[in-house]
């Protein structure tokens, strides 16, 4: 048995982000790379050379990322696109274009409206066209984006480096605040379920900063990096097991700077020798840097932490 409903979801979603202006090249469930038509043509034709490009993808499921009583539609499709656009920042890349396979629950057409006008602010913010994807009816709002990045002058900022021994692992910060908002914000939330607005306190949780600036300008002192999206003690430990090396802290930091997910500040490791040259870089993007350690052949390093998504 059918039943009927009062308007077609999908295809008005569709058609709203077509009439937004954040489409190019839309076909029905596939796109031509090679063929992709845009108004400055050998330029963005530059990002689908396979020697420059960078692609990344992520989910953003309610129920396992969010509860839609925390957040507005507009807030889900912000930070769905900002989280993938920060792990393509993260390896010294520009994104360019996404796809977005899209599950929509019973919404009213208002509301398909709201999600879709989100989705093309924050891809117009950022310079970015929608080139394909799907979109299906579902139990729950569920976002995957895979998003097309260009390497800048092709210096892929990789997790991994064999001359890593004796180099000092840092992350990025606002000058006023240290990690550990969004493990605040999130305790808060499972604790006592409401509705989030935008103030200093939820700002990281809901459209957290991104660095990709900092990184593009600082890239040439980096040794590794990655974005901290499961927690510090979480990338630490990846970091270590990647490279072979254990990590020897500095300074005693907060439980909550250890074990917040979903920063989204920069995790990476540099030469002594090109300190004072970050710390410039830093103070020009007006943020701070946290040296937690160095690496070098000990045991590795020895903290508790939640995994952020279970």
């Amino acid at each position: 048995m059918f039943t009927k409903v009062s308007f077609n979801k999908e295809k008005y979603f569709l058609d709203t982000l077509r009439q937004l202006g954040v489409f190019k090249g839309v076909g029905d469930d596939c796109v031509n790379l090679t063929y992709l038509k845009t108004k400055h043509r050998l330029e963005e034709h530059e990002v689908l050379d396979y020697k420059s490009k960078v692609v990344g993808f992520d989910s953003f499921v309610e129920g396992v990322h969010f509860k839609r009583e925390w957040m507005s539609l507009k807030d889900i499709a912000t930070k769905a696109f900002l989280v993938n656009f920060s792990d393509v920042l993260s390896c010294n890349a520009t994104p360019k274009y996404a796809l977005l396979s899209i599950s929509l629950p019973s919404l009213t057409k208002l509301e398909v409206k709201e999600l879709a006008e989100s989705i093309a602010s924050i891809c117009k913010k950022h310079g970015i066209f929608l080139i394909g994807g799907d979109t299906t009816s579902g139990k729950v709002l569920s976002l995957n984006i895979v998003v097309f990045g260009k390497l800048d002058k092709r210096r892929f900022l990789s997790r991994k480096n064999r001359h890593l021994k004796g180099a000092i692992l840092a992350y990025t910060r606002s000058r006023t605040k240290d990690l550990g908002g969004s493990l605040k914000t999130l305790t808060s939330l499972l604790r006592y379920p409401h509705k989030l607005v935008h103030n200093k306190r939820d700002k990281r949780f809901l459209e957290p900063s991104l660095r990709g600036s900092f990184i593009k300008d600082a890239r040439k002192h980096m040794l590794i990096g990655l974005d901290i999206s499961d927690g510090l003690a979480s990338e630490v430990k990846y970091l270590e097991s990647s490279n072979k090396l254990g990590l020897k802290s500095f300074i005693k930091l907060n439980s909550k700077v250890w074990k917040s997910g979903e920063e989204y500040e920069m995790l990476f490791a540099y030469n002594k020798a090109s300190k004072l040259a970050l710390q410039r870089q830093a103070k020009r993007h007006r943020i701070a840097l946290v040296d937690v350690g160095s690496f070098g052949c000990i045991k590795k390093l020895r903290v508790k932490y939640n995994v952020w998504h279970q």
